[in-house]
């Protein structure tokens, strides 16, 4: 969708319906692991990195995207490998970033499965969340998943939560709002 807005940009194309309409984050490697040196600049935009962190040109794209296109995004954590530097940053970061998306740590499924296996699985689960009925939080209220409206997954930028199911049975799914993931 960076490359999306960039062509859109440049005037390379101009159907701004390749633009996703909603963006699921199945456990994003923003962490350094697999990390090479990409030089200063983004592949094909040629975006600045100059020293910026893989989470923190993440976290740039989520605000960017949502409030220039409105595109709700989901962040499912799962892999402390993979994801857990999406909490770590600078708390005021983060609380930054929190206001244009809705993030979940996948608490259930890491705990059946295990800190690697989780990867691949919260990526499975998120799949699946297109197939189940929409999933409730502990309020009774609607809770992230590709079941849900592009209005209904804007409603819920700015909150965490926790997936508890342990298993990926998402009929037996909840989830749980949080204050803190940090």
């Amino acid at each position: 969708n960076n490359m999306v807005d960039y062509f859109l940009e440049t005037k390379t194309i101009t159907n701004k319906n390749l633009m996703a309409s909603r963006i699921f984050l199945a456990d994003p490697y923003t962490n350094t692991l697999g990390d090479r040196s990409i030089g200063d600049n983004l592949a094909v935009t040629k975006e600045k990195v100059s020293g910026r962190s893989k989470v923190d040109v993440v976290q740039d794209h989520i605000m960017k995207i949502n409030s220039k296109y409105n595109v709700p995004i989901t962040v499912y954590l799962a892999m402390s490998l993979a994801s857990s530097s999406f909490t770590d940053v600078p708390e005021a970061q983060y609380k930054k970033v929190l206001s244009y998306c809705t993030v979940v740590k996948t608490k259930g499924i890491i705990s059946k499965f295990g800190a690697t296996d989780c990867h691949v699985l919260c990526r499975d689960w998120v799949l699946q969340s297109a197939l189940y009925g929409k999933i409730k939080d502990n309020n009774g209220n609607i809770a992230p998943s590709m079941a849900l409206t592009k209005d209904e997954l804007l409603s819920l930028r700015g909150i965490q939560y926790t997936q508890d199911y342990k298993g990926l049975d998402l009929s037996k799914e909840s989830m749980t709002v949080v204050e803190s993931l940090r």
